[in-house]
């Protein structure tokens, strides 16, 4: 079987377990179970099978937190405790198919509410020419080499924009590396990534990242305790 197909099976499969969360929930409080012990019983579960996975693999079962990183992962985790405790305690109020109706709904509520707290990213495609301008100017001091663009609007976000950039790439480039505008790269991370794609069943490599600013703000310690 092939990555792709395996990778396939294992998203049809969590898809399916995923879609009758809510119909297990109901049946589980018809024979007198709560929310809490649903929560409880749940990450006991998920515990034990993380930690047997783990351990098959041979990796690392207690990660090496700093003692700040420790407090935020144990935020995190209340968080979402109490986050799983109301969702599931929801159900109690429903039947079952509307349970499994939410159950797939629920991601795309969050990101929905996520956008609307937090509004769109709009990085370095902004009208504001203090912004862009002076990178514009760098990257004529560069060369015929390097090439600038500033389209606005621009449509299909992040996606729009690679489709973009791809349409003015060199027919010749065989690898074509992407970073966001606000990231720092290592010297020497072209020269670890490429040779990776010597491989011809490879199709794309992902660096590993972490973040310089985790300390600005709670939500940025927490993408950098994740």
């Amino acid at each position: 079987m092939t990555s792709f197909r395996k990778g396939t099976l294992y998203l049809l499969i969590a898809s399916v377990i995923f879609g009758f969360n809510g119909f297990f929930s109901k049946y589980s409080y018809s024979y007198g179970m709560n929310p809490v012990m649903l929560v409880a019983v749940r990450s006991a579960f998920s515990i034990v099978a993380l930690f047997l996975v783990l351990l098959f693999r041979r990796e690392r079962i207690i990660p090496a937190l700093r003692r700040g990183q420790w407090v935020t992962v144990i935020i995190i985790s209340l968080l979402y405790a109490a986050t799983m405790t109301l969702f599931l305690a929801s159900f109690v109020y429903m039947d079952s198919g509307l349970c499994v109706s939410v159950q797939f709904c629920f991601p795309a509520l969050i990101l929905i509410m996520g956008l609307g707290l937090m509004g769109s990213y709009n990085g370095l495609n902004t009208k504001d020419e203090a912004v862009w301008r002076p990178v514009e100017e760098h990257c004529a001091k560069l060369g015929p080499r390097f090439r600038f663009f500033h389209v606005s609007p621009l449509a299909g976000f992040k996606a729009g924009a690679l489709n973009f950039a791809l349409r003015h790439t060199a027919e010749a480039a065989e690898v074509v590396a992407v970073i966001d505008s606000d990231y720092q790269v290592e010297p020497e991370w072209l020269r670890i990534l490429c040779p990776q794609f010597a491989n011809p069943d490879m199709a794309i490599v992902q660096a590993p990242q972490d973040y310089r600013d985790g300390g600005e703000n709670a939500f940025k310690a927490m993408c950098l305790a994740e």
